[in-house]
């Protein structure tokens, strides 16, 4: 917490420095945060962000005397308000709608329905970009050369992805063009169908939340909602589909059918996403930008915690819970796909037997009428490795209730294990 106190004073001096140099004499200053902050987490980011602008005010001697103007939203709900007025629209909502901001570690979810449109319910996952680029960069000689990806070979995980993150920003554009001359390889296919795979796993977690939701009355339409999607990571969408334009592409088809079987839900109108068009600004964006008409009640933290969690709406633990996604067991209690897990369960202890859910996934994405290859491999061993991973990952989080961040879904536990053991190129 100390490095971000520093680095949230260095950004908001540089700020004042490019403020004065532009005869500037008073700031809106707008901070975000990751949904699945806690509410301890959340005042104390809030006091370091105050704290790192009135030394930043004082070291520069802009303005002592001027009350600072600030305010610190939730990084789903600033998405969510960019997303609402994309393409200069008086509201994109009108369907129902999902808007995910996919980051390098963590995907910001926001649910809305009902008219006007509102959130009625966000979560923050770990599961993003890191994920679902990992069979490319995985196999990184096959799109940037061998003599490139030989200079990001590192011993060290995180800083052999820093090297590939730095050199896929300044090329990846290019690599996605020559993409196109390269998708009838066959280890070209793997790659992109183990990308396709992950990406659908986000999906189906989206269409389980929209179940669980319908299932209990917050969301309101019977057919699919539309989709918003920006963050860094949303150029993944663009290698799914082979380097061509990601809209009306069938690889992408595979995504509609996550999100339909999962979630119950009828198909609507023809399925598309709706992409930002600058990745990553969204949420400083949506911050900044008008307001929806009904912005009182967009978002209203209050009303979705009661909404959804009713008598255990005050339960600070319970409203920062996950729908678990997968079957799982507290000791001997069996709990379904359905429950919401807090960090008091994990740090309880919970273990999974079984892999329903999980195993209903895989054969939905084999099933599925545009793969890039011939499916993913799971059998029985596989599935016992993958228990044996997740409930090795379940067993390291209990008793950590304070060093836990993010919770983590079952469903995404699973899917990332798996992720860990399938090698994509063969």
């Amino acid at each position: 917490r100390r490095k971000v106190a520093a680095y949230v004073q260095q950004i908001c001096m540089q700020a004042l420095v490019e403020a004065a140099a532009r005869g500037v004499d008073s700031i809106q200053w707008n901070f975000s945060y990751p949904t699945a902050f806690s509410q301890e987490q959340k005042l104390a980011f809030e006091a370091t962000c105050r704290d790192g602008l009135n030394n930043a005010y004082e070291n520069s001697g802009f303005n002592i005397d001027t009350n600072i103007d600030v305010e610190i939203w939730s990084e789903s709900k600033a998405s969510a308000f960019y997303f609402n007025k994309l393409n200069n629209s008086g509201t994109n909502f009108t369907n129902g709608a999902i808007c995910i901001d996919i980051g390098a570690g963590t995907t910001d979810i926001s649910i809305i329905s009902g008219q006007p449109g509102r959130i009625i319910y966000h979560t923050s996952v770990q599961y993003a970009g890191r994920y679902m680029f990992k069979p490319i960069y995985d196999n990184y000689a096959l799109f940037a050369g061998s003599d490139k990806a030989a200079g990001t070979q590192r011993n060290d995980f995180e800083e052999r992805n820093a090297l590939i993150d730095t050199d896929m920003r300044l090329h990846s554009e290019d690599y996605i063009k020559d993409l196109a001359f390269k998708t009838g390889q066959e280890d070209i296919k793997n790659v992109l169908q183990g990308t396709q795979f992950a990406t659908a796993g986000l999906f189906y977690y989206l269409g389980q939340i929209l179940n669980v939701l319908h299932a209990v009355g917050q969301y309101e339409e019977k057919t699919l909602p539309d989709v918003f999607v920006g963050g860094n990571g949303s150029r993944v969408f663009n290698w799914i589909t082979g380097g061509v334009n990601p809209n009306d592409n069938p690889y992408l088809s595979v995504l509609e059918k996550m999100l339909a079987d999962a979630s119950g839900l009828e198909y609507g109108k023809k399925f598309r996403l709706n992409f930002s068009h600058y990745p990553k600004v969204e949420v400083a964006s949506g911050m900044i930008m008008s307001k929806p008409n009904n912005a009182d009640e967009f978002f209203d933290e209050e009303r979705i915690n009661f909404e959804l969690f009713n008598e255990h709406a005050k339960d600070e633990f319970i409203c920062n819970s996950v729908l678990a996604g997968g079957e799982f067991f507290e000791d001997d209690k069996k709990l379904d796909a359905a429950t919401f897990i807090s960090v008091h369960d994990m740090s309880d202890g919970i273990s999974i037997k079984t892999l329903d859910e999980f195993t209903k996934f895989i054969k939905c994405f084999n099933d599925a009428p545009k793969l890039w290859a011939d499916g993913i491999p799971f059998d029985d061993d596989a599935a016992d490795e993958l228990i044996r991973d997740v409930n090795s990952f379940f067993v390291s989080c209990k008793g950590e209730i304070e060093k836990k961040i993010f919770l983590e879904p079952v469903f995404i536990v699973e899917l990332k294990a798996l992720m860990e053991m399938f090698n994509y190129n063969g």
